[in-house]
């Protein structure tokens, strides 16, 4: 894993910042985190988050939440993706919001 893992599905770019026409794709960026941090303890992905300057909040026992920003021009695209843990290790990710500022 490297930081540059940690992003949105497609990416926002230049051109789609001209052009208006970017669409997050939620299913996508689901599909990359699960395959991304699978087999994964909590443990080890919350040193890998915090090691590369993500804050991540405790939303339940087994669940925790980061937000993956990417800026072009003056916007800001963001989602925030949700990672559930059994028995501490990872089970899935979601995303449960996203948007442009």
């Amino acid at each position: 894993m490297t930081p540059d893992d940690l992003r949105l599905f497609p990416e926002p770019s230049l051109s789609s910042f001209i052009t208006g026409g970017y669409e997050f794709d939620a299913q996508a960026t689901v599909d990359h985190y699960n395959h991304l941090f699978a087999g994964q303890s909590a443990t080890e992905i919350v040193h890998f988050l915090e090691e590369n300057n993500y804050h991540v909040f405790l939303d339940a026992p087994d669940e925790i939440s980061f937000i993956v920003s990417k800026n072009v021009m003056v916007f800001e695209y963001s989602a925030t993706i949700i990672l559930k843990f059994n028995n501490g290790i990872f089970r899935e990710s979601d995303v449960t919001a996203w948007g442009v500022k």
